[in-house]
């Protein structure tokens, strides 16, 4: 199959390429290769080359043909910046664990197979998707986090972006752990931002909510003195915070 750097005499960009080819799948090899020396000859600028490229095609092609072109490199560019926004991903929380595929057991003679209690069996442990958590803060914070800040965090890993930003108010974050009062959010996020484990990153502004950020936790033995302590602005621990033994 004829590659469009064979056809154009050297590699333009993949918008170009897609033009190359369509060019040649349309009038052929034999009538692509002259128009596209001829490009590379009058046309020393890439942007005119291109632009030129593209009239080329429409008027030997046919505006439909410069269209699907045209679908294919948006195409293209999306699944980029996809792949692109996935590597982001694994490279700020690791790559996913492989999963272990077991061997089928096989069933002694006479032992009937057991239907599924509830449930689909077709459903997988990941369907719906997941939130990635630090494993620094499983390992060595979680244990003396209080439970509403621990959920605060966890909810903080799902809305956030490849970079750890994210925003949410006190009054949703509440909610999402299941307490009544905004203060309750407030609270769970003050926690966690001086115990080091999210900054915030801009303050909010009228219906705006704060922006925040996950952040590495710098000095472990301080944010475990922190969270242990439990949420700031209580004069007891009470029921909110998490068990020493």
């Amino acid at each position: 199959m004829t590659s469009p750097t064979d056809l154009q005499g050297g590699a333009q960009g993949s918008e170009y390429e897609i033009l190359a080819l369509t060019l040649a799948e349309s009038i052929g090899k034999s009538g692509a290769e002259p128009m596209l020396a001829a490009l590379l000859a009058w046309y020393p600028d890439p942007a005119a080359r291109l632009g030129q490229l593209k009239r080329t095609v429409e008027n030997v092609v046919g505006r439909e043909a410069l269209e699907r072109a045209e679908r294919e490199q948006r195409e293209a560019e999306q699944r980029k910046a996809a792949y692109d926004e996935q590597e982001q991903k694994q490279a700020l929380y690791g790559a996913p664990a492989t999963p272990v595929i077991e061997a089928p057991r096989s069933r002694p003679t006479g032992e009937k197979k057991q239907r599924p209690t509830s449930g689909d069996p077709a459903r997988s442990h990941i369907d719906g998707g997941y939130a990635r958590v630090s494993n620094d803060v499983i390992e060595n914070l979680m244990r003396v986090m209080p439970d509403s800040a621990f959920k605060a965090y966890v909810y903080a890993c799902k809305l956030a972006r490849p970079d750890g930003t994210f925003f949410i108010s006190h009054e949703t974050l509440a909610e999402k752990i299941g307490r009544k009062d905004h203060t309750s959010g407030q609270r769970a996020m003050a926690l966690l931002v001086s115990a080091g484990l999210i900054r915030r990153v801009t303050v909010g502004r009228g219906a705006r909510a704060n922006d925040y950020q996950l952040v590495p936790v710098a000095d472990m033995a301080r944010a475990k003195e922190l969270l242990a302590a439990g949420l700031p602005w209580t004069g007891s621990r009470s029921t909110d915070t998490a068990a020493t033994a």
